[in-house]
């Protein structure tokens, strides 16, 4: 496991931006990188440019949004791909965290859909006291979520995680 601060870890991980949590901290994120050097991913300029995509992608689910607070792409394992917090707000909790936790329910109701022979799972939500999370699979291996406040647009969420899905599922492929 990578340990010190940014910089001084093994060269396998990368230290994503600061986290601003609502209490006041604060926390790094770590993320493995591909060690094919053949791998697109390990290219530096064609991981900027996906992860500048991708961030593009967030961003407009969540600016377009009434009450969006953030977005997130993972993987079902729940490794965050890349997140966005919109400018300005203080989320009750960590976008990150959040996504994680959800990655095992996103993989419960795939199975649960799988085994009643549903189909695959499009769509899971999930509507509390303090936050609603839309969560938009994007294939066996990824989704989008969004986390919005209670009183926020969930028809306008549902809608921007739709029409942004193919054009990250064309990338992610």
């Amino acid at each position: 496991m990578a340990t010190g601060r940014c910089g001084e870890m093994d060269t396998r991980f990368r230290c994503t931006p600061t986290t601003k949590l609502a209490d006041g901290g604060s926390r790094h994120s770590w993320i493995l990188l591909p060690t094919d050097p053949v791998d697109f991913l390990t290219d530096p300029t064609s991981r900027r440019t996906l992860r500048a995509m991708f961030v593009e992608a967030l961003k407009d689910v969540v600016e377009n949004t009434e009450g969006a607070i953030a977005g997130l792409l993972m993987d079902v394992e729940g490794i965050p791909l890349e997140a966005y917090v919109k400018e300005g707000t203080t989320a009750p909790f960590d976008i990150e965290v959040v996504g994680a936790e959800f990655s095992v329910i996103v993989k419960s109701v795939q199975r649960t859909v799988e085994s009643l022979e549903a189909g695959t799972t499009r769509e899971v939500s999930v509507q509390a006291e303090r936050v609603v999370t839309l969560i938009r699979v994007l294939n066996d291996e990824y989704f989008l979520a969004l986390a919005l406040n209670p009183t926020g647009s969930i028809g306008k969420g549902r809608y921007m995680l739709r029409i942004n899905a193919p054009k990250l599922l064309a990338e992610l492929s």
